[in-house]
Formats: structure tokens, sequence, C-alpha cells
């Protein structure tokens, strides 16, 4: 394509539904035709207004109190404008923090990546100790799909991901915090109950038989009954 097809086809040819296309096509030619897929990844973010505003907000909780709290950096309302508390007098000493910057974030990548293997093989675990059954109805997973729930919900974590659950002080994606529940019981209990259904002596299912159950996995009017 020539740089005359490409003016052509912006005047002419290209919808918009965002702002996407021309960002990708100026950010090339300013940088010689060409950009790495995480430079245009973050010219996308940038440029997204519903991002910036969820981040302003992700900003303006646990970053800026913490960093607030300790000093390290002021904020002035008016002006929307955050400075480091510190005097930058000091190029090696910068180079070093920055460094340690780097570390820390490198070290914290490597433990997400760790903490997502354990959190896959726990809830296989969980998934294997419930026999692939709903801890509220019973239903079997051939019949519906099975999810992994938070019994104490991941809404009532702390800043460390830390519930209480029976008095003790866990991670919320410790074993003990997670249950095997069908679509429906999870939809169901939403967030707003911690309701550990394994304890239960009892299981609710929606009917008497499998084949009826599988009708009711399809159908808003299904009912509960009691057994022993």
């Amino acid at each position: 394509m020539t740089l005359k097809n490409l003016l052509e086809w912006i005047e002419n040819k290209m919808s918009m539904s965002e702002i996407y296309q021309p960002l990708i096509i100026e950010h090339l030619l300013e940088n010689n035709g060409k950009a790495t897929k995480r430079d245009l990844a973050i010219l996308l973010s940038i440029s997204d207004s519903s991002l910036i505003e969820y981040y302003s907000k992700v900003l303006m909780n646990w970053p800026y109190k913490t960093l607030s709290k300790h000093k390290i950096i002021n904020y002035d309302k008016k002006k929307q404008e955050f400075t480091l508390n510190t005097h930058l007098n000091d190029s090696l000493l910068i180079n070093i923090i920055r460094s340690k910057c780097k570390s820390k974030i490198k070290e914290w990548l490597s433990n997400k990546k760790k903490e997502l293997k354990q959190s896959q093989s726990i809830r296989y675990e969980v998934l294997s100790e419930s026999n692939q059954k709903c801890a509220l109805c019973g239903i079997d997973s051939s019949i519906s799909n099975i999810d992994i729930d938070h019994i104490v919900p991941k809404s009532r974590a702390d800043k460390n991901g830390n519930i209480i659950k029976d008095g003790i002080k866990m991670n919320v994606n410790d074993k003990r915090n997670l249950q095997a529940l069908c679509y429906v019981c999870n939809r169901g209990k939403r967030n707003l109950d911690d309701q550990d259904f394994r304890k239960s002596s009892k299981k609710l299912v929606r009917d008497k038989v499998p084949e009826l159950i599988l009708q009711t996995v399809t159908c808003p009017h299904f009912q509960y009954q009691w057994i022993s």
C-alpha cells in the first residue's frame, strides 16, 4: 500500500467505533513504521477513557494511601499532580532505587505466577474431593458445570488478600475457603453469603431423577427438594 492509498483509506473507508485505528497508524508513522505489540497495547490503554477512569480509582486507593502515609509522595488536589517527597540530587542513589524497584516488580510477578499454579492445583483438589458434585444441590458435573466458589467472598478480603473464616485468618484462595458449587447455585449465592455448604448433612436436589434434573438445567423455574 502506498502512502496515497493509506491516506485515501483513512479519509474514505476507515470506519471507527473507537479511536484505535488512527492512533496505531499515527504511532507507526512517528516511529519509522515500526512498533512492538507492547508499545501499541500501552498506547491503546492510555487512550481508553474507561481504563483511565478505572486506574485513577485504583491509584487513589491503596497506592496513594500507602505512599502518602509513609510520606513518600505528595498530591496536589487542585493540579491533580503527584510529586516525590525527596530531593533528586544524587544520581547514583536514584539509579540504585530504580534498580531496586525493578527487582521488586520482577519478584512480585514471579510470586504471582507461582500463586497461579498453586491456585490451579488447589482448585483441582477441591473439585476432586467433591467427587465433581455441587456441595449444595448434589448435581453431578456431567449434568451441570461445577464452579469453585469462595465461601467467604473475595470482595471481603483485605488489601493483602486475607479473610477471616471460622475465626481463622487465611488467604481468600486457601483451600479451606473453597467449595464446589454448580453454576446455578453459585450464581444464586453470589457474594452476599458466606455459607459453607460442605458442612451440611443434607443435599438439595432439583428433582428426584437425573432425567428431570437434566431438563431443569435449562429451565429457570426449577424447584428444590431436601433429601436425607
